[in-house]
């Protein structure tokens, strides 16, 4: 009896760089499963992009939850540029 093998990455501390990441997802197979964890934004310039990336691609995050917490984290950075 064979075991059919999944291929399973987990990314981690993404931190706001989303063409890495592109680039980084890219090189997987197509049919990967992607878990994500970590800091998936603060540092780099791209953020909003990495939480749409994760919330389409990801094979298992808590959605909802980042769901929430994103749209609060962008209000704070929102209220600190004004």
């Amino acid at each position: 009896m064979s075991k059919k093998t999944k291929n399973i990455f987990v990314i981690g501390d993404v931190h706001g760089c989303y063409h890495t990441l592109v680039k980084l997802v890219e090189k997987l197979p197509k049919k990967a499963e992607l878990i994500f964890v970590g800091d998936l934004c603060d540092r780099g310039n791209f953020s909003r992009n990495v939480i749409d990336f994760v919330m389409k691609m990801a094979t298992y995050a808590l959605k909802e939850i980042m769901s929430i917490l994103c749209k609060l984290i962008f209000k704070m950075q929102l209220t600190k540029m004004t």
